[in-house]
This record gives structure tokens, sequence and C-alpha cells, in this order.
């Protein structure tokens, strides 16, 4: 990924927020061997070359499935979800064209599907009983063993925990997973200047959160 949790955090301990916080940080420079490199590996795919989309799966499928269980934490009902997408990408392979990277299209994809479980399941629960908690906190994206070495780290998992849905698909996808602006606001269905919005605000309520806890 190319912007790391780590990273957020020590954005997120400046003593005052930089300016550029208004805009968000800059995308980094893009990689046009990457970007050429997709071009053709999705030209590949268009065409019907099985080992072009084994390697987007050996590749994507792993980020896909670790971005589908922060929404509906559960890793199996994940992999359930993003054998789907990939499958129908497949399946439809000559008309699959993703506007900015694969990457950006397959975890909007996996966000829809992994979006429509969750009301389905809240939808079953409130016939199933009343009262019961039907999101649970997210483990990802920021793994145990960094939690356990910084209490600054620890707050910022649950300030990001307390963060409504959207928001915390946007840090997810531009923190974890590394994706542009543009890429994030595929994943979502917004644009890109929306997309640059969203993770201003929420940078700026994350850092009012974890400064009024210092």
């Amino acid at each position: 990924m190319s912007t790391s949790v780590l990273n957020l955090a020590l954005l997120l301990a400046a003593p005052d927020p930089p300016d550029a916080w208004r805009a968000v940080e800059a995308d980094p420079p893009v990689d046009r061997t990457a970007v050429d490199a997709d071009r053709r590996l999705v030209a590949r795919i268009q065409d019907g070359d099985a080992d072009a989309f084994r390697t987007l799966m050996e590749r994507e499928f792993p980020v896909a499935v670790r971005f589908g269980t922060s929404i509906v934490h559960d890793r199996e009902a994940a992999a359930d979800l993003a054998q789907d997408v990939f499958a129908k990408v497949w399946m439809h392979r000559a008309e699959w064209f993703p506007h900015t990277s694969p990457r950006a299209y397959l975890l909007g994809a996996v966000r829809h599907g992994a979006m429509n479980l969750v009301k389905h399941r809240a939808v079953r629960a409130r016939y199933a009983t009343s009262g019961m908690a039907l999101f649970e906190e997210v483990t990802e994206p920021v793994s145990t063993e960094v939690l356990e070495q910084t209490a600054e780290l620890l707050a910022l998992r649950q300030a990001i925990a307390r963060l409504p849905e959207r928001r915390r698909m946007a840090i997810a996808l531009r923190y974890e997973h590394g994706l542009s602006h543009a890429e994030v606001g595929v994943a979502l269905e917004i644009s890109p200047k929306a997309a640059k919005e969203l993770l201003a605000r929420t940078l700026s309520a994350l850092y009012t959160e974890l400064r009024s806890l210092r």
C-alpha cells in the first residue's frame, strides 16, 4: 500500500493540522509503468487470457477479501463476495473496462455486494430479535501487533471504528489499500472531488477526537 495506517497516525499526531489538510495530502506521482501494465493486463483479460486473469486474482483477491471483511466482519462471507465479483469480471470480460485501476473497480464491486449483505442481515435481524447489535467493532485495517505497540494507534483504531460506515470505508480505501482520490471515488461511487472532501472531513474529525484524548 502506498500510504500506511501508521503514516496516518503520524499525520494525526502533528501538533497542528497542516494547511494542506483542507484539500487532503496530495496523491503520490502516478506510476506510469504500473498504469501501463494494468492496461495491458485488462486487455489480455478482455481477450480471454486465463493466465492474465489468474494474475489479477493472485494480486487482488486477498485485498478484496480483506476489504470485504472490514465491512461484513465475516471472512468467509467476504471471500464469497469477492469470488462473485471476479466470476462476473471473467464472464463479462469482453465488456470489462475499469475507469481507473482494476483495484478500484474490484473494491467498489465488493463494497456494493458487502453493503447489500449488511442491509439483508439488518432486515433479518429486525424480524429475528430486537436490540441486537448489527455492527461489530472493526478489526481492520490496523493489525493487532501494531495496536499493542502504542496507545496512539489504539486510540486511532477506536476512533476509526466509531466513524460512519462511508467515512470508515474511505479511510480504509485510502490508507490501507493506497487508492488515489479518483480511485476512492470510483469505489464509493462518488466524484474524485467528493472523495477528497469526504477524506478531508474525516481526517479533521479524527484529528479533533484524538486531540481531545491527549
